[in-house]
């Protein structure tokens, strides 16, 4: 159950994800990329929108930020997402309205949470509305209803149904009184249902 979260808690199901996955040769999540998401040569010179961490399985973090594509308009927004994972530059195009919330990577929730965020439509959290997305998906794990993502390939192709887990949180944030993240949850719900699958 949802109650306070420490650091223990974390590490133990963190730790035991990272043994599952690579006792299954670390592909047992892994899914093709979505069609929203495209690899491309070079980031754009535009204004960051959003930044976050991705671990790599050992404890180190590694940066991430998204910044709308040049080619980026009101009507087919485009969110960049670029990395230095393992001091290799990545770069990856996300368009927003075929981002699916049953069916995504954190690559494209974090370029949706980082839309959200600049389009005033986030749940306005000090860190972002990704990192809500992220402890949402961190006790969905501690319950025993998520995976722990660990590297870049996980964060690219790794899907999970963000709106059935994001339910099943508010459920539990709800009777264990936990209001603030229960109406976090409402904003993402209206969020998600803005991208119907």
């Amino acid at each position: 159950m949802v109650g306070n979260v420490n650091n223990n808690n974390y590490e133990n199901y963190y730790n035991s994800c990272i043994q599952k996955k690579q006792d299954t040769g670390g592909n047992k999540f892994l899914a093709n990329m979505s069609s929203a998401a495209t690899k491309v040569d070079q980031s754009d010179d535009t204004d960051r929108i959003g930044v976050t961490m991705i671990n790599d399985g050992t404890n180190t973090m590694w940066g991430a930020s998204a910044r709308y594509a040049i080619n980026s308009t009101e009507d087919n927004p485009i969110v960049q997402v670029s990395t230095n994972y393992g001091g290799e530059s990545v770069v990856y195009n996300v368009n927003i309205n075929e981002i699916d919330p049953r069916n995504a990577s954190e690559l494209e929730m974090f370029a949706l949470g980082s839309y959200a965020d600049d389009k005033g439509m986030g749940t306005s959290s000090s860190f972002g509305t990704y990192q809500t997305m992220k402890v949402f998906k961190m006790n969905a794990g501690i319950n025993g209803d998520a995976e722990a993502s660990a590297g870049l390939e996980d964060f690219l192709n790794e899907k999970m149904d963000w709106v059935s887990m994001c339910e099943k949180m508010m459920k539990n944030y709800f009777e264990a009184g936990v209001l603030k993240q229960y109406k976090d949850g409402m904003v993402l719900m209206d969020l998600f249902s803005k991208f119907p699958c």
